[in-house]
């Protein structure tokens, strides 16, 4: 693994690039990365923990570059690459994570969107399927005529 290399990493997931320092990195957020973050910097909301990871809050933004890293190539690779990234963490690199995370973070929102208007919509799917059910028949299979009795 060459920290210098671009990472593997799949924007489909959410998975951003940022360059930390000359170490090259990808982030995805994960609720359960989320809630390990939020419980090990001590952020009783997530708004407090939103305003760390914007506001280059030092020990945070490191935590998080371990937490949130991926790479295509594994686990491994992945943390290869946060533990490089924090080694030469400094204030520089606000300006590389800031957009970065925001990125991450909104891929994280809109994920869960998506996952809630599936939901709704199958929601919605049973329920229709059940309002043209009359109670105590059985419904009638699609382009047949009555179910014999």
């Amino acid at each position: 693994m060459n920290p210098k290399e671009q990472p593997l990493i799949n924007p489909a997931r959410g998975e951003v690039p940022v360059q930390i320092g000359n170490v090259h990195l990808g982030i995805a957020v994960s609720f359960a990365g989320l809630a390990r973050l939020s419980r090990a910097a001590g952020a009783e909301t997530m708004e407090a923990l939103y305003r760390r990871l914007l506001g280059f809050d030092a020990w945070t933004v490191s935590a998080a570059i371990k937490v949130f890293s991926v790479d295509g190539d594994g686990e491994e690779s992945a943390r290869e690459r946060a533990d490089a990234a924090i080694a030469g963490l400094s204030a520089a690199d606000e300006a590389a994570w800031r957009p970065a995370i925001e990125a991450a973070l909104t891929a994280h929102l809109e994920a869960g969107n998506k996952r809630r208007a599936e939901l709704f919509d199958l929601v919605a799917d049973v329920e229709e399927a059940l309002d043209a059910v009359t109670p105590g028949k059985s419904p009638k299979p699609e382009g047949k005529g009555e179910p014999s009795q």
